[in-house]
């Protein structure tokens, strides 16, 4: 019987691993035209088209779920490669999918080169099928980007290690600086460097090390310029820590040490972010799979390490390096558990773990019957390894979203358009005059953009002041927060109703009715709106750690938690001493809750009356403190007669604008003064005042009440 020759085994080998890629470059590609979007990605794309319209250039990435920012804007600037070829957020999309499809093949080509043909063919087939890849296609947040960063740092680790070449080492600095410019738990592999360096005793030459040095300061020097400006909160997030907890202690080191929270986590990895959870049969299997490959490479390639030296199994120990390490890091530091996009930087080694010990059993099972056997069992996990990833994805695609929150982006671009067309209004309009129960954009950008169709020209609009506020809710939402939200702007007695839109939207899956309140403000005020990104107040923040800076001066701040600053002051009075105008811009900031907020006054005489116009603008931290502001007034007190206050209302606690949560704010009003109000020159005291609602994110019991004051201007 004729030997099948290699070139036969390439092409046998070929086919199948060009049917896998199919199905997995089809599946990202049913899932672009599903992708949906919240306040992350509506804050990441902002910040990148901000860049690419030279508006403003960030220092640092997104934000940290316990406040502060990653560390550099090297993920701004790559979005910003496919705004050169189209300027939408579908080019985005585009470039997140051919960096998907693209990570593919940059596997292939990595572990073809490292680790021959079938071990390539096996890891690009389980890679292609991937659901925590496919799933980033849907969703592309910030850690979404980073698979082709753990390739390129797998490709320049084996470099290093295997072909020891130690200008790979400068590379090396390079891809873990801008890997955790997009998420922190890249991180954990510079720690897999510096084992692979102390345990193969890598020499470094001083020309390498200054080189690699000097790249990882320059990937880093964004930020530091970011630190010295900007203020960043003490870590204020909730205690995280696995779901699994060993009662004995012995039973937690163990545990840790063997890394099974790890282990378990992988295995149980929700892969979609909207998605439905895996089966348990799906997740055990997983589970068994890595498990067992995991320990059984352990083993074998000690054995193998004390019988024929370091040198004959350098792969398989960086393999399990950048594996292990970043496991045992994650057993120490407990990473948010709700957060399943930690395990992506375990994908590529997970799969190289698993296709290594079956290729190892392969080799070293010498009867025909046992290498049958373990074939056997290696296509069936395979086959249903392909049939759920492939039904997982279509269960995910058919899925109907309930309300616009859950819409895909296509469909929520037809709502925006649909109330623009049918409001009569321009994005910025929509964006400024606007409320939208159901739906949040959060970006001027994304209404911008929604109101184009593709190969059209976004025109400059300019806002009509003048045009009536909008509050749109669906009709068939009367609880919980909307119908809160809904009784509180029909008792508001600060709102001049005028007439009812009622808006049918066709999104082609079903057709939604809406119902928009057309109003007017009697006060010269905002519009209530939800369409302001919470993380695009970023000059406040620069206020912020310059007021830090300054000492405390005693008696110039009225609590003890709070730091004040006037930015600028600028008061006019008459012949007769009567105040003509008076602008003053502050900045305020709590230690307990870690935020700043701006805060400008307006008072101005008009046809012999006074105005005063209040401007409100506060920075939220996400997993802060819960922060609400909930009454801020101004406060007059004359000279004359002390014991009486006039005080004028810019933030009531009765209205809509307070039940927005934990978000940043910018609102204002403005209103008439009391014609009693004597406001000459040194005779009038002006404060103020303010009323704070908060508790800490692990505290679910109990809320605090803070009472403010800071005096504006004083008596003389």
């Amino acid at each position: 019987m004729n030997k099948i020759s290699p070139e036969k085994l390439k092409l046998i080998a070929f086919l199948p691993l060009s049917l896998f890629i199919i199905v997995g470059i089809y599946l990202r590609w049913k899932c672009l035209d599903e992708v949906f979007l919240n306040e992350w990605i509506s804050r990441d794309f902002d910040r990148a088209f901000n860049i690419f319209d030279g508006v403003s250039f960030p220092l640092a990435g997104p934000e940290l779920s316990n406040g502060g920012r990653l560390p550099g804007p090297f993920m701004y600037i790559f979005l910003c490669i496919p705004l050169f070829f189209h300027y939408s957020y579908e080019s985005i999309f585009a470039f997140n999918f051919i960096l998907g499809v693209g990570s593919i093949g940059l596997l292939f080509w990595v572990t073809r080169r490292f680790f021959g043909i079938y071990i390539s063919a096996l890891c690009t087939i389980l890679f292609s099928l991937n659901l925590s890849n496919i799933g980033t296609i849907t969703f592309p947040f910030n850690p979404a980007y980073i698979f082709p960063f753990t390739i390129l740092f797998l490709w320049f680790l084996l470099e290093l290690t295997v072909s020891r070449k130690a200008m790979y080492l400068a590379g090396l600095g390079i891809v873990v600086c801008l890997g955790i410019q997009f998420h922190y738990s890249v991180v954990t592999y510079a720690f897999v460097v510096i084992f692979v360096l102390a345990f193969f005793k890598i020499r470094i030459g001083p020309k390498v090390l200054i080189v690699s040095l000097f790249s990882i300061l320059m990937c880093l020097l964004p930020y530091g310029v970011y630190k010295s400006q900007n203020h960043v909160p003490n870590n204020v997030g909730e205690d995280l820590s696995f779901e699994e907890q060993e009662p004995s202690v012995l039973g937690k080191i163990i545990k840790m040490v063997i890394v099974q929270n790890t282990i378990r986590r992988i295995s149980d990895d929700r892969s979609f972010f909207k998605g439905n959870d895996h089966s348990d049969v799906f997740k055990e299997l997983n589970w068994f799979v890595l498990s067992f490959c995991f320990y059984f490479m352990v083993v074998t390639t000690t054995v193998r390490a004390k019988k024929s030296g370091i040198d004959s199994c350098r792969k398989e120990i960086v393999v399990l390096a950048m594996f292990y390490i970043p496991s045992l890091i994650y057993e120490l530091s407990h990473p948010y558990k709700g957060h399943f996009w930690y395990t992506y930087i375990f994908a590529v080694s997970q799969i190289l773990i698993v296709v290594m010990t079956i290729a190892f059993i392969f080799r070293w099972a010498q009867k025909a019957s046992v290498k049958v056997f373990f074939s056997s069992v290696f296509l069936s996990y395979l086959i249903y390894f392909s049939y759920h990833s492939v039904s997982f994805v279509q269960e995910f695609l058919s899925v109907q979203p309930k309300d616009f929150k859950q819409h895909t982006y296509k469909k929520s671009k037809v709502l925006l358009r649909t109330l623009m067309e049918r409001l009569d209004l321009t994005p910025r309009e929509l964006y400024e005059h606007v409320y939208l129960r159901d739906y949040n954009p959060m970006s001027s950008k994304r209404v911008e953009l929604a109101s184009v169709r593709v190969g059209e020209n976004i025109k400059e609009e300019i806002a009509d002041s003048s045009k009536n506020c909008f509050f749109v809710i669906d009709p068939l939402e009367s609880t919980g927060l909307a119908g809160l939200q809904f009784n509180l702007f029909l008792r508001d007695g600060d709102l001049e109703a005028k007439k009812v839109h009622e808006i049918v939207v066709d999104t082609g899956a079903a057709s939604r009715k809406l119902l928009a309140y057309e109003y007017k403000p009697r006060f010269n005020q905002a519009c209530y709106r939800n369409m302001s990104n919470p993380y695009l107040s970023e000059n406040l923040l620069l206020d912020a750690k310059k007021l830090l800076k300054r000492p405390r001066i005693s008696g110039k701040e009225l609590h003890p938690v709070i730091k004040a600053d006037t930015l600028g002051l600028d008061e006019e009075y008459d012949s007769s001493l009567k105040l003509e105008t008076f602008r003053g811009h502050y900045v305020f900031f709590n230690s307990h809750t870690q935020l700043p907020f701006r805060f400008k006054l307006d008072i101005k005489k008009k046809d012999g009356k006074y105005f005063l116009r209040g401007d409100i603008e506060n920075y939220y931290f996400w997993r802060g403190p819960n922060y609400r502001m909930r009454r801020l007034s101004i406060v007059f007190i004359n000279k004359e007669n002390p014991n009486q206050e006039f005080s004028s209302v810019i933030l009531n606690p009765d209205k809509v604008i307070n039940t927005y949560g934990s978000t940043n704010l910018k609102w204002f009003r403005e209103v008439e003064l009391n014609k009693d109000i004597n406001l000459t020159k040194d005779q009038f005291l002006m404060k103020v005042s303010w009323e704070i609602n908060w508790h800490e994110p692990n505290d679910h019991c109990c809320s605090t009440y803070e009472f403010n004051n800071f005096i504006l201007k004083k008596f003389i």
